[in-house]
């Protein structure tokens, strides 16, 4: 038996049941955190239509008193109707008396707008309304968003590597107060500069959380299960969604709603002092004595019975020799952190089934975000009089599809299952461009149906990468395919928040073509379903061998 069949055959022996609870529900609380993150900005950032207050000759800002125009107009006609405040979006010219940027105190506007009002019917304030982010500034709204996902490229791949090399609980562990700290900066800064570098801090840690925690239980999980709790995994992310959604609407200022959604952070931190180490990392490090210490535990934990070849493949355990430097070898560690970062990624490029996961897999993981953030962020464009339910019915769509897709990922598996949602999402939205914009309806049922196609792929997408590396990388690879998808995460405020304005057919050409392309590519990966999950390079190119005889042996059939 390889250290794959035996590792495999220890986590499959002591169960599953009540030891991986903290595994999960860290993970779902995890999942309960990001919608304020990743599409908060529907609600956070929300659009407000204002007015911009006119100057006088000599350059005085004319104020409106409300109660004088109505005094006025009762004195001269009795019974003539006085008409609201006309909001009509539209900045005047710009004044050459001020040029400040949008960080200093709120009720500065821009040149062109230096005093604004806004239509808090709806909306009492948002970022945008706060910094005033109109006229000129217009152009700094998708940079909030922007922060987010180029912080989490760097953050996950940070992640990545200290989670391979301190472990996942130590990293978990940093990158949770981290996300505290970034919350609470946000949540207080009075400039618009201090919000975006708090928001960096937020980026730069929520993807690591997301990606070392679900990583770390998928690892705890025993085969039989992994598919089936991944997939529902996904689903505490809907559900938040849409209790993220109920919440906004409740709580309508964007600093108390921030601070509220990040509540789960106070459970976490605790949470990750309390749980136990991955067994798979410790035998990779030479630990295996304390990954049979922790077997043991586990099954008497999960109150299962070890028959004799499983008793002896956790023995097993303490015999593998580590695949990294032990602790007490400064020499040998120092090269191999010299090897990881600087010549790693092109060592690993030396082995052809290792090579196409790490090229494939990020370019899949980039298209695929920049499709779904994108759909989620075209809210605005699509719907802008109710992003509250928008927001519901993304969620709600977003677990029916997890739900819906669960079956045919234990049935027709991970490749074929993403390749058929990615490119079915993407014909949809082409064929979005030829429906006429008097059929309303038709093209909420065809955005509809691409957002559940877009986020069924997501979450098949999201447990197939740490299926597909190795253990002793897969901490790092995910993080690799997590910075990827937060590229295309960048990229989609530009498309949704200034190209779209500018052309009407851009949004469903650009989001519809990146799903096509990305169902092309899924089919050049191995499947994963029902596999054990490979422990080193080795595993993975004797998967991609049994693949090859496997095709050969089906073409020599049907000829």
């Amino acid at each position: 038996m390889t250290q794959e069949d035996y590792i495999d055959e220890a986590i499959t022996g002591v169960g599953y049941g009540r030891w991986q609870f903290p595994f999960v529900s860290l993970t779902l609380l995890v999942h309960a955190v990001l919608p304020v993150h990743i599409v908060g900005s529907i609600l956070l950032s929300v659009p407000m239509d204002f007015r911009c207050t006119p100057m006088n000759t000599s350059g005085e800002i004319l104020t409106h008193d409300r109660n004088q125009t109505i005094n006025a107009v009762t004195s001269n006609t009795l019974m003539m109707p006085v008409t609201e405040p006309i909001y009509d979006n539209k900045c005047g010219s710009p004044s050459h008396s001020s040029h400040d940027p949008p960080s200093l105190p709120r009720y500065v506007g821009p040149p062109s707008c230096l005093q604004v009002e806004y239509d808090t019917s709806v909306f009492p304030e948002s970022i945008i309304s706060e910094f005033n982010l109109i006229c000129e500034w217009e152009t700094l709204r998708p940079v909030f968003q922007m922060m987010y996902s180029l912080s989490a490229m760097v953050g996950s791949l940070l992640g990545g590597l200290l989670s391979d090399r301190c472990g996942r609980k130590r990293t978990m562990q940093l990158f949770s107060v981290v996300n505290l700290v970034g919350v609470v900066l946000m949540a207080t800064s009075p400039w618009y500069t201090g919000v975006l570098l708090a928001k960096l801090l937020v980026g730069g840690s929520c993807s690591p959380m997301l990606h070392v925690s679900f990583g770390l239980a998928q690892e705890v999980i025993p085969r039989r299960f992994r598919t089936l709790t991944g997939m529902l995994i996904g689903t505490s992310y809907s559900v938040s969604t849409v209790m993220f959604s109920g919440l906004g609407y409740l709580v309508r200022q964007w600093r108390h709603l921030l601070l509220t959604s990040s509540s789960f952070l106070l459970i976490i931190i605790p949470l990750t002092c309390i749980m136990q180490e991955s067994p798979r990392w410790l035998v990779q490090r030479g630990r295996g004595e304390e990954a049979v210490n922790l077997l043991t535990t586990a099954a008497q934990c999960n109150h299962a019975e070890l028959s004799p070849s499983v008793t002896s493949a956790i023995n097993k355990l303490k015999e593998i020799e580590p695949l990294v430097p032990a602790a007490n070898d400064p020499g040998r560690r120092e090269i191999q952190t010299l090897c990881e970062g600087l010549q790693g990624w092109w060592e690993y490029l030396k082995f052809p089934g290792l090579r196409t996961i790490l090229l494939v897999t990020p370019l899949v993981w980039f298209l695929q975000g920049f499709v779904y953030l994108g759909l989620i962020l075209n809210a605005n464009n699509f719907t802008s009089n109710n992003p509250y339910e928008y927001l519901a019915l993304w969620g709600v769509m977003e677990a029916i599809a997890i739900l819906l897709a669960t079956p045919f990922n234990i049935i027709l598996g991970r490749r074929i299952l993403c390749t058929l949602c990615l490119q079915l999402a993407g014909l949809l939205l082409i064929v979005d461009l030829l429906v006429p914009t008097g059929l309303q309806w038709a093209r909420w049922s065809l955005m509809m149906v691409a957002i559940l196609l877009a986020s069924a792929a997501f979450q098949v997408n999201f447990m197939y990468a740490p299926e597909l590396f190795p253990t002793v990388i897969r901490s790092r690879g995910c993080g690799l395919v997590s910075s990827a998808a937060n590229i295309g995460f960048t990229l989609s405020p530009i498309i949704t928040d200034l190209l779209a304005r500018q052309s009407w057919w851009v949004t469903s050409a650009a989001f519809g073509g990146a799903g096509i392309l990305a169902g092309l590519l899924v089919p050049l990966l191995p499947e994963t379903n029902n596999t054990p999950l490979p422990e080193t390079i080795e595993d993975v190119e004797k998967r991609r061998k049994t693949m090859s005889k496997r095709k050969r042996r089906m073409r020599q059939e049907e000829s």
